[in-house]
């Protein structure tokens, strides 16, 4: 079975599989049953769900992009038996490259902050603009990267290296360097595919990061501006001291429910710090006597009632009084006066508390 036969054959079986699981347990059989050569595809294998583990660490909410980013790097080193693999991303005016993570196998450690300038080595930079794949048998002599040698390669004992440019959004973003300290190394084409794949794995996990921060960002904006309307319906039904023992409501324009929800909660705050027994709900400038805002009103007087407290409505004459009663039978039950006056005047006189909601 020829190249294009097994990768057909492997393809179809991920494409059938119900979830990730099973899909790496088809790819891996399709895998060690086809192929001439027992180590190519244990090979393959390994190369595949070491891809696998990576596309399903991705979505992980504890794995973020440096963490992301040092999970490649190592498994670079696994796959590849190499003794470096970094990761390096671009500066915004692409004049140089950045070191975002190095994993080194002699220490075990990962390093970042190190920069190369495209001024320095100009071949270099122009090549992974052109080209998939970089693989260097010979880094120190190839023309594309011996800019290195002296001042890295002969210093390090690097003799080979396979970098994988990283591109996002139509662009050249960034590049995966992996290097082999020891004889020149001749990179195979399964090694060539398998940085290639590494390399995608990083746009894949910038788009991730992107993504992530664009919701908390959208998160963030949310909270604010639900704070701002909380704030704005506090500062439109304000609760006032008019008397010992005696609030008012001034309830303006159209009531919401986020103006419903901060005056409940401005209220429950004045009533139990002030010890006041009487609310008087101000009707005036209220926007229009319907439904939703007499629903409101009889809302906002049973959280009074339950508060201890007990309510008279005022601003309202004999027809607006007539009109709550119809949408809300329960409002009839409370006193209505002419005007804020009145019902201070109505509180002050009377000897407890009347009118309330059942």
């Amino acid at each position: 079975m020829n190249l294009l036969d097994r990768a057909a054959r492997i393809a179809a079986a991920a494409r059938i599989a119900e979830d990730p699981d099973r899909a790496r347990a088809r790819v891996l059989a399709e895998l060690m049953c086809g192929g001439d050569e027992a180590g190519d595809n244990k090979n393959l294998a390994r190369q595949l769900s070491a891809l696998l583990e990576l596309s399903r660490d991705r979505e992980r909410p504890d794995v973020d992009l440096a963490s992301g980013l040092r999970r490649i790097t190592e498994t670079a080193i696994d796959i590849l038996k190499i003794h470096r693999a970094g990761v390096w991303f671009f500066t915004p005016d692409a004049s140089a490259l950045e070191c975002a993570d190095l994993y080194d196998v002699a220490t075990a450690a990962h390093t970042s902050g190190s920069v190369l300038y495209r001024c320095d080595f100009p071949i270099y930079f122009a090549t992974l603009a052109t080209t998939r794949v970089l693989d260097a048998s010979d880094a120190q002599t190839d023309p594309r990267t011996r800019e290195f040698s002296a001042i890295y390669f002969r210093r390090h004992g690097v003799s080979a290296t396979l970098d994988a440019p990283i591109r996002s959004r139509g662009g050249l973003s960034g590049v995966l360097c992996c290097e082999y300290i020891g004889d020149p190394r001749v990179w195979t084409d399964d090694e060539l595919a398998f940085v290639a794949s590494l390399a995608d794995a990083v746009t894949l996990l910038l788009e991730t990061d992107r993504r992530r921060t664009a919701e908390r960002d959208l998160l963030h904006k949310m909270s604010v501006i639900h704070a701002q309307r909380q704030e704005i319906a506090r500062l439109t039904s304000p609760v006032l001291e008019i008397w010992d023992g005696v609030l008012a409501v001034p309830l303006i324009g159209h009531l919401d429910g986020d103006r419903q929800a901060a005056t409940i909660g401005g209220l429950a705050e004045a009533i139990s710090r002030q010890q006041a027994a009487w609310v008087v709900l101000d009707l005036q400038a209220l926007e229009a006597i319907d439904a939703v805002n007499a629903e409101s009103v009889a809302q906002i007087a049973h959280a009074v009632r339950r508060l201890g407290a007990a309510c008279v409505l005022s601003g309202v004459n004999p027809d607006a009084v007539a009109q709550l009663a119809a949408l809300c039978p329960e409002l009839a039950r409370l006193p209505a006066t002419a005007s804020l006056k009145c019902g201070l005047q109505h509180c002050l006189q009377s000897s407890c508390p009347e009118g309330q909601l059942a």
